[in-house]
Order: structure tokens, then sequence, then C-alpha cells
């Protein structure tokens, strides 16, 4: 959230189904409490960098978003609303190896609640 109040751009990165067990760590942690590479390398998916793009990449996403915000953050209750322009969509010269994994597989799987936020793992969704 930080990087992204600064810079106001970022890759929106569609995971598939086998970064499921990455959800938390990407999406239910910040930078401070630990470093997220390391846990993707630990799963056998290191970040890497792709020409043009300032931001290393998660291998195997479906497809990757180059975004950049339009106006202001809008308060929107426990989180906040950007409005972004789409500058580029990428996607694996070979192609994902799996299907993208969505928000209801992700609630099925106890990963995510019902109320999207992402679960630790070893407890139960809520």
């Amino acid at each position: 959230h930080a990087n992204w109040c600064e810079r106001r751009s970022g890759v929106l990165q569609q995971l598939c189904q086998r970064h499921s067990p990455l959800v938390y760590a990407l999406g239910g942690t910040s930078s401070v409490d630990g470093d997220k590479s390391a846990v993707c390398a630990a799963l056998g998916l290191d970040w890497a960098a792709e020409p043009g793009i300032s931001e290393l990449l998660l291998p195997d996403c479906n497809a990757y978003y180059l975004l950049e915000q339009q106006g202001e953050f809008i308060p929107a209750g426990d989180h906040d609303v950007v409005i972004c322009r789409i500058l580029r969509i990428l996607s694996p010269p070979e192609g994902p190896s799996t299907l993208p994994v969505s928000t209801a597989e992700l609630r099925a799987a106890g990963v995510i609640t019902d109320a999207g936020r992402a679960v630790p793992p070893g407890l139960p969704a809520s």
C-alpha cells in the first residue's frame, strides 16, 4: 500500500490455482510483517524481472495488468478504492500452467473469508 501511494502505479497480478498457498503472504500481510519474496521463493516461485517493468513479477500468473492511478483515493469504510487506467496487459508467452483462481475457490478452500480477507495458514475462515 505504501509503495502504491508513493508511485501511484503498480502491477495487478492475476493469480492461478498454484498460487493459492501464497494468498495470505501476498494479501494478508504487509511488507513490514516479512519478506513476501522469500515466502514465494520457498514455494519455488521466485519473482522475476521483465524488461520495461519496474516491479518484479510473480511467475506463472494468468495475466499482469500495469496500472496507473487516476484521481485520489476514495474512502470506502475499512479500505480505500482507487480508479486506475490499464496501461498494458501482459500474459506469459507460453500461457499459464493452470487456470486463474477464483474468490469462490479460495473461500471454499478456507483461504479467504466471506468478506474476502486472507486467512492465516492453520486458522479456520470465519
